[in-house]
């Protein structure tokens, strides 16, 4: 050890200009790095109130950066995003391009720009405007794909014209209001009914408003529509005999022979039900001679019938 004690002065000052000399050596060392991009809307500035961000090109891409090795790797990537200042003046023409630099990025002098995916960002953005919209009952779409099998939509009712306030991207609105896209979202009649529906049924159904993105509803329109559901009708042919109807002691006493037997009928009803039931079972035509008709060779009755109340 006793040579690491001699002239330990200037061993001291030599480690010293080491230590400092491999830190310079380090710290002007030239570095090429890649790192990504990524561009957030919350990296634009300068927005007035009155106008919205409707895209951003590309929302990623990757930079080559050349300096120093120690300003290099003291990069953070997640840290490394645009500045982007809008200029009031240009903001009617929808669109500003900023060229991709170090400076844009933030960088020091001492970063280069050496290679880019991209060379410009594009910012598109629109003014918002607000405006009346009129709903009206051609804009309305059923979706009946929902519908238990048997039971259709009789008609629906949409009161007049109703007018809705908007406020959003000129061109959205104008798009609505010329109809280059549907007004409405379709109205589901998934689980409104039932399938054995025997009469028509009315309800009451909220419309909504398929105004898309950039879009907004000012207040609460009234939108709303009156839907008839009936039981689809269907007929079916049959025969049966024709009962008498007549005191038990009338028909002791007279033989009574209607013609001609059987007698063809055809029945209408909700189509679910009149495929569902047996006829000889709920159905009874029969003539009614309760007025105890006089002897002779024969009279015309009516054929009448008991049936379901649907039929």
């Amino acid at each position: 050890m006793k040579w690491l004690r001699e002239h330990w002065e200037i061993k001291l000052i030599a480690l010293v200009l080491a230590v400092t000399l491999y830190f310079f050596i380090g710290g002007v060392t030239t570095l090429e790095q890649a790192f990504p991009v990524a561009v957030q809307r919350d990296d634009v500035r300068g927005l007035p109130n009155d106008f919205v961000i409707t895209d951003i090109t590309p929302e990623e891409f990757t930079v080559r950066l050349r300096g120093p090795r120690s300003l290099i790797e003291d990069i953070e990537a997640e840290a490394l995003s645009p500045n982007l200042v809008l200029e009031r003046d240009e903001l009617a023409r929808g669109q500003q391009v900023f060229p991709v630099t170090g400076r844009l990025l933030g960088l020091p002098p001492e970063i280069q720009v050496v290679e880019h995916e991209q060379d410009v960002i594009r910012v598109n953005v629109s003014r918002l405007v607000t405006s009346d919209l009129v709903v009206k009952s051609s804009d309305v779409r059923l979706d009946t794909s929902g519908l238990p099998e048997g039971v259709a939509v009789k008609q629906h009712f949409f009161p007049g014209e109703v007018k809705v306030r908007l406020r959003g991207i000129a061109a959205q609105i104008e798009a609505l209001q010329q109809r280059e896209q549907p007004l409405l979202e379709p109205v589901d009649l998934t689980d409104l009914v039932e399938g054995d529906l025997a009469r028509e049924v009315a309800k009451t159904l909220e419309l909504h408003l398929a105004v898309g993105p950039g879009v907004e509803i000012i207040g609460n329109p009234d939108l709303e529509i009156q839907v008839t559901f009936a039981p689809a009708v269907a007929s079916r042919n049959a025969s049966q005999e024709v009962m008498i109807l007549a005191p038990e002691d009338y028909l002791a006493k007279f033989a009574v022979t209607v013609m001609p037997q059987p007698r063809a009928y055809r029945i209408s009803g909700p189509r679910n039900l009149l495929e569902a039931i047996d006829l000889d079972e709920e159905v009874t035509l029969y003539v009614d001679l309760r007025s105890r008709p006089a002897v002779g060779e024969g009279q015309d009755y009516p054929v009448l019938h008991l049936a379901p109340s649907w039929a």
